[in-house]
């Protein structure tokens, strides 16, 4: 539904405005039926119509509802946090949905609560809420596993349920992938193979070179990306102590 605001200009000042409320009061109508079917979707799109006409506290906090019900708690958190700003009045009513959500929000993106570990850096945190936002955005889904952030230096990929052969456990689109073909084809890369130079490890090379690149490029599609990567590689294999070397006696690994 779209309100006609050719018509509604025509109108005298005090019928427009009852125009005006009258569409709004359809949105909410339909948004209110839309819940009811569990149609979260459209009752969405119903109340951010309402909102762009009245934007009250109530239709905010409805907002924020029909976002939790989706999952998509960072959006909800976001919209209630500019409606405490816009009327802290209305703070202590807001209070346990927020923080609800925000517990929500800490749950479903794996992130251990900072009463758990105190020395995870705030920023740190707000950067990997990106990059998991970020790979929804992209199309990439996990269906039968879980990310999760275990330490500052190792994230990682666990099992939500079991798992059998011929199960799809990740799935990612093309243009979400960093292929070979788009490291050479990115200027820097490019300038490298038309100089005709000199790399001991030719493609990994590149590749650093292009992650480097790309972090620092404020415009780039893999930024959060890279960003999200750990600032230690601590857990990385070719880190191991001999005596953690040790532990993968027999494994396959030992002789790659």
């Amino acid at each position: 539904m779209e309100v006609n605001v050719e018509s509604t200009l025509k109108c005298e000042p005090n019928d427009a405005q009852i125009h005006y409320l009258s569409y709004v009061l359809l949105y909410e109508i339909d948004a209110i039926e839309f819940l009811k079917k569990e149609d979260y979707k459209n009752a969405l799109e119903e109340v951010k119509a309402a909102i762009k006409i009245v934007p009250t506290f109530e239709y905010s906090r409805l907002l924020a509802e029909i976002l939790e019900s989706i999952s998509e708690y960072n959006e909800a958190l976001t919209i209630l946090e500019k409606a405490i700003e816009k009327y802290p009045e209305q703070k202590q009513n807001i209070e346990s949905v927020l923080n609800r959500i925000q517990k929500a929000n800490i749950k479903y993106c794996k992130l251990p609560p900072g009463n758990l570990r105190t020395h995870i850096d705030p920023k740190e945190r707000e950067e990997y809420l990106k990059y998991y936002n970020w790979i929804k955005q992209q199309g990439i889904t996990t269906e039968r596993l879980d990310l999760q952030y275990f330490n500052d230096s190792y994230r990682g990929l666990v099992a939500k349920q079991n798992i059998h052969k011929g199960d799809l456990l990740l799935k990612v689109p093309r243009d979400a992938m960093i292929t070979l073909k788009i490291v050479r084809a990115s200027p820097i890369c490019a300038k490298l193979i038309e100089l005709k130079t000199t790399l001991i490890y030719k493609n990994n090379s590149l590749i650093s070179v292009f992650a480097l690149t790309e972090l620092r490029n404020d415009k780039s599609q893999w930024q959060l990306f890279f960003k999200a990567f750990p600032k230690s590689a601590d857990s990385f294999p070719t880190y191991f102590t001999p005596n953690e070397l040790k532990l993968l006696e027999g494994s396959l690994f030992l002789g790659k």
